[in-house]
């Protein structure tokens, strides 16, 4: 992994997750699958996932890659506006427990 990304070179404690990224981005691109072409889809959200379907995808994107939906609604008017972002990972808290 030290050869890959410098910032894991030495002896410096690195975070679990970040760990797990740097892995998944290297096996991703060592098994990126060609790419192929992209059909226009009318949502925006198909039209996200299909272009990365089309254009960056390997198994590990298969099994891990996930989309995400945020919704911003404005309090005075109600105007309304959705974006999709692609993830690998999300960071979710963790509960105490004995609450």
């Amino acid at each position: 992994i030290s050869d890959n990304v410098q910032r894991f070179t030495g002896t410096a404690q690195q975070d679990a997750q970040e760990l797990l990224q740097v892995l998944l981005e290297l096996l991703h691109e060592e098994l990126r699958r060609p790419p192929r072409q992209v059909q226009v889809q009318s949502l925006p959200s198909e039209s996200l996932w299909e272009r990365a379907s089309a254009l960056d995808a390997s198994p590990i994107s298969d099994l891990f890659q996930g989309q995400l939906r945020s919704r911003i609604r404005c309090g005075a008017c109600g105007h309304e506006e959705e974006t999709f972002e692609l993830f690998w990972s999300l960071q979710l808290p963790v509960p105490l427990t004995g609450r």
